[in-house]
């Protein structure tokens, strides 16, 4: 898994520096991986100036925007 690993960290960070109107400052990725044997894996990428406070902040902002929207689209769909 860690020639994916360093393969997806080096695609977002090629990415994010080719951003010409905008700046990324930071970045956080949950990746869940399944091998050829079935095993899972969870494993989370962040730009290498990302703290742990910022990882963790960034996350949970991320999964309250989620349940917002999920709420705000069962609200919509009468469920």
């Amino acid at each position: 898994m860690a020639g994916l690993r360093d393969r997806l960290e080096g695609a977002l960070n090629d990415a994010v520096h080719a951003a010409e109107d905008e700046m990324v400052v930071r970045w956080v990725c949950q990746i869940e991986t399944v091998d050829a044997e079935g095993h899972r894996g969870l494993w989370t990428l962040a730009n290498k100036d990302c703290s742990p406070w910022d990882k963790l902040g960034l996350l949970s902002y991320g999964l309250e925007r989620q349940r917002a929207d999920m709420t705000a689209e069962r609200i919509n769909d009468g469920s």
